[in-house]
């Protein structure tokens, strides 16, 4: 009986859940692949890698296509230090 009337609030729950900022220092691994794109708020979505400069760009052969960050903790400025190493493909 109380399942009809639970249920939107479940969904509406689960809504506001879904759309809460995400915490940065307590993510502990990000990964990124060439192939994907980044979800953005407040602009469409972008490459979530892609090469920005120099003589290595035009070498997409060389190029990894996965990179992961790790999270090594916080600055004095409580600014989250990120790690990052490409995945090469030896490293699939």
């Amino acid at each position: 009986m109380w399942l009809p009337l639970l249920f939107p609030v479940l969904v509406v729950c689960a809504a506001a859940i879904a759309s809460l900022p995400v915490i940065m220092h307590a993510v502990p691994v990000l990964r990124f692949e060439s192939s994907e794109l980044a979800d953005r708020v407040r602009s469409p979505p972008q490459p979530s890698m892609q090469c920005v400069g120099g003589n290595a760009c035009h070498e997409t052969n060389e190029l990894p296509r996965r990179a992961l960050c790790e999270n090594k903790g916080v600055d004095d400025g409580k600014k989250v230090i990120w790690r990052c190493a490409p995945c090469l493909a030896s490293d699939s």
